[in-house]
């Protein structure tokens, strides 16, 4: 994990192993996938492509997760665009590598319908990039490709507090095998909060007065 704070935002990377690891069962890398595409902005999947052209079996952890959790009934999930980053590209090969690519992901979906997990995970979201090769000029140019897509994102959290927060009970969440919706046991933890907060609020019209006077915000939902 690297944290980045900046002018407007807090940019919180975090670096996952590699999926079908034979360091991980099925189910714990489909985990681990469901958990990446909950919390992130901007998922980048990096692998060599050369060595099998298979995505099928490559994305299978992928496709798995897609029906754990309900993107519907947890709205600040699951807000990412799955990036596919193919190694080692000739200038000579992106195009036809490209369309090869976007192709076999049209068939997964076409598959799976409505179940397939880059809508259900992703929204739709979806971005090939062919990545040169290490030793060219344009290896370290496409950076700045991924940091424009990055900033096009929509920041999911208003909190460094609501992050980690959220971070923690999700991963309880998949530890107990707790597949019900994320927004009643994040509603149930500000309830609390709220109350630890009264004394304050009704004294000083603040939910925080130390280090820095923190307004309070009322957030209004509507029920269909």
């Amino acid at each position: 994990m690297s944290v980045t704070p900046t002018d407007d935002e807090l940019i919180v990377a975090l670096d996952f192993e590699g999926v079908d690891s034979v360091e991980r069962s099925p189910q714990e890398d489909m985990l681990l996938v469901l958990f990446n595409t909950a919390i992130s902005n901007l998922v980048l999947f990096r692998n060599n492509f050369a060595f099998s052209r298979d995505i099928s079996g490559l994305f299978q952890s992928f496709q798995s997760s897609a029906s754990i959790l309900d993107p519907a009934a947890n709205p600040t999930l699951f807000q990412s665009t799955l990036v596919i980053i193919i190694k080692d590209v000739v200038e000579s090969d992106k195009l036809e590598i490209t369309r090869e690519f976007s192709t076999k992901f049209q068939k997964i979906v076409q598959q799976e319908q409505d179940a397939n997990f880059i809508s259900r995970l992703h929204g739709g979201k979806l971005e090939i990039i062919p990545w040169p090769v290490i030793e060219s000029k344009e290896f370290y140019k496409l950076f700045a490709t991924l940091k424009r897509r990055l900033d096009l994102q929509k920041i999911s959290h208003s909190t460094a507090g609501e992050f980690l927060h959220t971070i923690k009970t999700l991963m309880a969440k998949l530890k107990a095998n707790d597949w019900g919706a994320l927004s009643q046991t994040m509603a149930e933890h500000r309830a609390r909060s709220l109350s630890a907060l009264l004394p304050i609020a009704l004294g000083t019209g603040y939910s925080e007065i130390e280090p820095n006077l923190e307004p309070l915000k009322v957030t209004l939902l509507r029920r269909d």
